[in-house]
């Protein structure tokens, strides 16, 4: 297995972990709608819910529109 990737499906498919950057990449040429591409916790949190520590989460979330 390479660096980042992580075993995974019934199959043995990897899984590829990407950074922050490596993510937003995928966006390039779109609108980020608010909050952008961020931890999936602070995606759209229910007013009375607290984060704390949304970087143990390992899933980022965001949608673009296109232009």
């Amino acid at each position: 297995m390479r660096d980042g990737e992580v075993p995974g499906g019934p199959a043995g498919e990897g899984q590829q972990s990407r950074s922050h950057a490596e993510i937003l990449r995928f966006f390039d040429g779109w609108d980020l709608l608010d909050p952008g591409l961020v931890h999936v916790p602070l995606w759209r949190p229910d007013d009375d819910d607290e984060v704390k520590d949304p970087e143990r989460f390992l899933v980022f979330g965001g949608v673009g529109r296109r232009p």
